[in-house]
């Protein structure tokens, strides 16, 4: 990873701190004050991809603990986030859970999921490791299309997900996104706050150690493999409980809502945010969710004025998305985040020019 040289940390304190420096603290500030005033002056449509911009960057989080922090890529984030919504169904339905209750048993059942495809594929590395999780992905989509699990699958009408509830306690359909909205800030905010402390144990130091190096890592005693399982499985917790409260959003779930497609996309999230940071998956979200429905509204748009050119709005889309990431990571390999890290160094350095 890159910063700029000079001293930054006077104490081992500071170092480890969860904000090192008052700039944070102050974006901090402003993001949670957007966020929390946010439904007083947004529309049922951009509350909707609020919501799924939120729910997305809990997914992505998960993957830049496992690409950004231990090195380690998966192309089935996609799958396990299928396994995670089908468990919190069931055991929603069949078994009368609320929300969150089905929501962490969905993310225990996809770490598990996790686990038991990580023994083989964490034996492989690179992109070897991204065909052996590329397969896994089709196969539990293939397992959830069998006709023996149908009953409990339901992949011909689409499973419909019970109301969302918590702790006994129904959710208005009025008040539907206000609370979606507010349930995942907070459950966003311990998701990062989870990461953050985990890095800063350690485990977190071992999972840094095995990205950075993981053959010295071992020859220093660190079991390579079971760090690269035990980020496998929480990354795969994580990828479950956001297709569980996607499910439950959504109201209705089939299989194909989490194909191929969802798992590259949160890959994209995390290189095109910044891989190794905190924050970067989020940003990543952002872009990845805001930016096609955009393109989608400025293609649908031009299809109106044209409509000759109507059957070419869905390739333009693509290919103008296409465009914009090759741009992102050409102007800033290091993702979005590095144009905040000049920023945080400029004022760092201020009022000299360099440190």
């Amino acid at each position: 990873m890159h910063r700029p040289g000079g001293v930054y940390s006077t104490s081992y304190a500071r170092e480890i701190a969860l904000l090192q420096v008052p700039l944070e603290k102050i974006a901090l500030a402003l993001g949670l004050a957007v966020l929390l005033a946010w439904p007083a002056v947004a529309g049922p449509f951009a509350m909707t991809l609020t919501i799924f911009v939120l729910i997305a960057a809990i997914g992505a989080t998960g993957m830049g603990l496992l690409l950004g922090f231990t090195g380690q890529i998966s192309l089935a984030h996609g799958g396990f986030m299928a396994v995670g919504a089908y468990t919190a169904a069931n055991v929603g339905t069949l078994a009368g859970f609320d929300m969150v209750s089905a929501a962490v048993m969905g993310g225990l059942a996809a770490a598990g999921v996790g686990l038991f495809f990580g023994v083989p594929a964490l034996r492989n590395k690179g992109i070897y490791l991204a065909l052996t999780t590329f397969a896994g992905q089709f196969i539990i989509l293939f397992v959830l299309y069998l006709p023996v699990l149908d009953p409990w699958t339901k992949t011909v009408k689409g499973y419909l997900m019970p109301e969302p509830s918590v702790l006994g306690l129904g959710v208005p359909y009025a008040r539907r996104d206000l609370f979606f909205h507010y349930f995942l800030v907070v459950v966003g905010a311990v998701a990062l706050l989870f990461v953050k402390n985990l890095l800063r144990s350690r485990i977190g130091r071992a999972f840094l150690a095995v990205r950075d190096n993981d053959i010295v890592a071992e020859m220093l005693g660190v079991n390579i493999f079971a760090y690269k399982l035990m980020a496998f499985g929480v990354s795969a917790f994580y990828a479950g409980f956001t297709g569980a409260l996607f499910a439950y959003y959504a109201e209705s779930i089939l299989p194909e809502h989490f194909n191929i497609f969802v798992s590259i996309n949160y890959v994209f999230m995390v290189v095109i945010g910044g891989i190794g940071r905190l924050w970067g998956p989020v940003l990543g979200a952002v872009i990845v969710v805001l930016i096609p429905e955009g393109l989608r509204l400025l293609t649908a748009h031009v299809g109106a004025i044209f409509p000759a050119y109507v059957v070419y709005t869905e390739q333009a889309k693509l290919i103008i998305f296409g465009l914009i990431v090759i741009v992102l990571l050409v102007a800033e390999p290091r993702g979005v985040i590095a144009i905040w890290d000049k920023v945080k160094s400029y004022f760092q350095a201020w009022p000299y020019r360099y440190v």
